[in-house]
Order: C-alpha cells, then structure tokens, then sequence
C-alpha cells in the first residue's frame, strides 16, 4: 500500500474503533461489531470516493500476504492462548463432530454444487479443482460472530459448541484449502491437465492423504514449538524482565506460524495449538505480571487487527470499482450472484442436514442444561451460515491458471461475506432472542473481558485485582484446575495422563491443563 492509502485506512480505522465504542455507549446492542466496522468501512471509502472521483483507490487493496503473515496469526493465536480448555474439552464430542466432520461433509456439499452449477452454465466455466478450492473456501464459518452475542451463564453448552466449532472450522478449512491448493499445484507442475481432471476415487484419496499430513504435521509442530516456549522459560533461572518474558511469548507463536508455513503446512493450526500449548505449560513459569499483561496485550492487537479486517473489507467495494475487476463485467457479475446464490442455498440445506444429525449424536446421553433444545439446534444451524473474513482472505489466495476463474471465486465469495456478516449479523440478536435463546446481559458490553482472564493468572491478586475481580484461593484454584485435568484424562485416557506426567510436567513444568505454576 502507498502512504496515502495507509493514512486513509489508519484515520478511518481510528474513526470506525471509536464510532463502534459509541454503538456499545447507547447500548445499540442488535448492530453487531463486524456490521458496524463494514458498515462504516463502505461509508468512508464513498465519503472518498465522492470528494476524489477521479483517484485510484486500488491501492487500499488488502495484500494477502500482510493478512496471512501479520494479522491473522495475531488473531489464532490469541484465540488458542486464550481458550478456556475445561468448557472445551467437556463438549470436544460435539466439537469434533461438527468442527471436522462436519466441515468436511459440508466441503463436499459445496464443492459438488460449484460443479452443478458450472454443469448447468448458471456459473462461469470453471474446472472440477476450482470447485473444489471454492468449497473449501466457503466452508469456512464465522460462528464466532454470534457467540459473542450470547451469555455463557445462561446457555452454556451453546456458548461451547459454537466457540468450540468457530476455531476447530477455521483450522479445518484452511487445511482442506491447503491440501487441495497441493493438489492442483502438482498437477500444474507435472503438466497434468488441471482444468479437466475429474473427482476420481484416486483424486480423493489423495486429498485425504494431502489432508491427513497436513493436519497432522501441523499440529505437531505446533505442540513442539510450545514446549520448547515451555523449556525456555521453565530453565531460565536468571528470571528476565516481564517485557523480555512477553516478547518471546509472541515470538515462539510466530515462529510456529512460519515454520508450518515453509513446510507447505497449516501455519492457522500450528499457532493456535502452540498458543494452548504455552496458555498451559509456558504461562506457568513467567511472572504472574508477564501472564496478565502478555493476554490482554494480545486482546487488544486481536481487537484491533478485526476491526482493520472488516473495516478494509468494507473499503473493497469501493477500491474494486473502476479497474479490470470482475464487478465491471456484466456477464461475469450476474453468474457470480447466481453462483453466490446457489452456494448459499447449499450451504443452508447441508447445515441443517449436518447440525440435527451430527450435533444429535454428540447430545446424545446428556442431561439436564447439558442437553441441547430444539430451539439451540436452530440457533446453532443460523451461527453457521454466517461467512467471515478468513473465507475472504483464503479467496485472495486462490491460484488458478484462468485470472477470470480466481475474479469469479473472489466476487462470489466477497457476496457471500458480505451479505451473511450485514443483514446475517444484524438479525442475529433479534433472531436468538425469537427463539427464547439468552444473549448478553445489558452490562455486559463494560465487562466483555472480565469473562474471558485465562484461567491460569486468577490465582495472583494482580491478574485479578486488575481484572477487577477478587482474588481466587490457591487450594480452589487447584480444586478447579484438578477437575480440568481429569475431564481431559477422562476424554483421553491412561495416554493423556501418561504424557501430561512424564512429558508435559517434565519438559514444560506446572500441571498440564489446568496445571499450577511452580514456584521459585
């Protein structure tokens, strides 16, 4: 970007960050967060388009590359160094189901209906592997936008599932955008013929293979490096400055990031697993002033890398309009909105399919608030039709031989994000609400981070203290972090507590999940 496009994006960033705190100020609570920063991202960027008709706003293009290197790592590995394992762990059956399963199933669906539609000529011709890089980018959900509407207290096995299924999804999607990408890079580099190939059974054997590793291998590089973050600090006697502390926290995340990514893995998974990695073993052997200040640092550059994204994605309608971009092509416009809309109508029929099937065997045994309503299989079924920036983001990284297929894929999905987060976005309170579901406390909006402490600094009076929260007892912090261990025992088996004692505690130091930070 030129300078003059980053000064325009950091004033109206500025701009949208406090406008946005007025929204929450007169609890003009049905606006969601992602609503009001688009929102107001396509205000700003018409305000300039009308004062510099003829200026060429292309530049405020996001790059994929800072988003992919410098803003979502932030984001993923605040969401893993954050995580509350316990509530996770005690629907991961769900979790898994309709985090891996389903995204999977849901994948197939959308990229069977990508080729119907290119079949039937309601869509721009592109080849089968295009269809499939198009499902794995339209799988990816953005549950995450209506968790943040509902009170945990109230619905707390909601509140999991879907927190639970916003991060397993993301991982997932990225991975089978990965694997596929793979695939077709090989093609191309061994001269196969990529625009033809056919979804043989061979084809998708190699994807689950492609899947497999991927996935494998990016989950233990992500363990590796928090354990090595977990040694470093559980071995340093000299006890360095709390800044020095929090630094090499963030770095060890990065590092993980970007060793997956030059091993063609999923830098997504390997941070997010390094961030629980080190919010369980790392964080034990920093300062109790490292452990408060190191997460809301990170909540704070998450904050504002989101409002960056939405704010950016509000200006690409604008930026996009005038150059060779496929929402001048009339033709090739009317075929993405069929396909854009022929997509969704898959993806609201696989959902409802996958949701009342798949979350159905995971609620099956459960009792009493544990025990999902009918009207939360609903609310659950909405969250997932909602589409966010990582879809947008994973569109910009399409490579396609056809520059018109990757302006096709882009546009469509850009529609899809677009619709879902706006009217999807700002129908969510009022929807959840029809359905008798409880959403966040009128107060809540003052104390959105009072929630959300890792769990691991309560029991030091400065954590809490500054949270504004009293202090926890050390014996109940213990107590509570007990029974988190044991859930997880209990999920695993004889193999968790097994690795937990001769690995975890020996290399990493404290308690596992859950575990008490030792003292010196």
């Amino acid at each position: 970007m030129s300078e003059d496009a980053l000064f325009y994006v950091f004033l109206f960033l500025a701009a949208t960050i406090y406008l946005s705190s007025l929204f929450d100020t007169f609890r003009i609570s049905w606006l969601h967060f992602s609503a009001v920063m688009i929102s107001l991202g396509v205000s700003f960027g018409g305000v300039v388009r009308l004062l510099y008709p003829d200026e060429d706003l292309t530049g405020l293009k996001f790059e994929d590359q800072v988003f992919f290197h410098a803003v979502l790592p932030i984001i993923i590995f605040c969401a893993g160094y954050g995580l509350d394992v316990k509530t996770f762990f005690s629907n991961f059956r769900s979790i898994l189901l309709i985090g891996l399963v389903g995204t999977v199933l849901l994948w197939l669906g959308l990229s069977y209906t990508a080729m119907l539609m290119v079949s039937k000529g309601w869509a721009r011709d592109l080849s089968n592997m295009d269809c499939l890089v198009l499902g794995a980018v339209i799988a990816s959900t953005d549950t995450v936008a209506v968790v943040a509407l509902l009170d945990p207290e109230a619905v707390p096995t909601l509140y999991c599932i879907l927190a639970g299924e916003g991060m397993a999804n993301d991982g997932i999607a990225v991975v089978l955008f990965r694997a596929v990408s793979n695939i077709a890079a090989d093609l191309v580099e061994f001269g196969g013929p990529e625009e033809d190939k056919s979804v043989t059974w061979g084809l998708m054997g190699d994807l689950t293979v492609e899947f497999i590793k991927v996935l494998v291998l990016s989950v233990a590089l992500g363990v590796a490096t928090g354990f090595v973050s977990a040694f470093c600090a559980k071995w340093n006697r000299a006890r360095p400055p709390h800044d020095v502390e929090i630094i090499l926290v963030f770095l060890f995340g990065f590092i993980s990031y970007f060793v997956a990514e030059m091993v063609d893995c999923s830098g997504i998974i390997s941070i997010f697993v390094c961030g629980i990695v080190q919010s369980q073993y790392t964080v034990l052997n920093i300062s109790p002033a490292a452990q408060f200040t190191s997460y809301h640092s990170l909540n704070t550059f998450s904050y504002a890398m989101e409002a960056l994204i939405f704010t950016v994605l509000g200006f690409y309608m604008w930026s996009y309009i005038g150059d060779d971009f496929s929402f001048t092509e009339v033709d090739g416009t009317v075929q993405d909105i069929q396909l854009a809309a022929g997509m969704f109508l898959s993806l609201f029929v696989c959902r409802v399919i996958l949701v009342f099937t798949l979350i159905g065997l995971g609620n099956r045994g459960k009792k009493g608030e544990r025990k999902l309503t009918f009207t939360q299989y609903l609310g659950i079924v909405y969250a997932g039709l909602l589409r966010g920036v990582i879809a947008f983001a994973l569109s910009q990284s399409i490579e396609s031989r056809d520059k018109g297929h990757k302006d096709g894929m882009v546009t469509t999905t850009y529609i899809l994000v677009m619709v879902t987060t706006l009217i999807g976005g700002c129908l969510s309170k009022p929807f959840f609400m029809c359905l008798g579901i409880p959403t966040d406390s009128a107060d809540s909006s003052n104390n959105n981070n009072t929630n959300v402490i890792v769990p691991n600094i309560a029991d030091n009076d400065l954590g809490a203290s500054a949270a504004g929260l009293p202090p926890v007892p050390l014996d109940t912090m213990r107590r509570s972090q007990g029974r988190s261990a044991r859930r997880v025992s209990q999920m695993f088996g004889h193999t968790y507590g097994t690795l937990d004692a001769s690995l975890g505690r020996t290399v990493g130091g404290g308690g596992g999940v859950g575990g008490v930070s030792r003292v010196n």
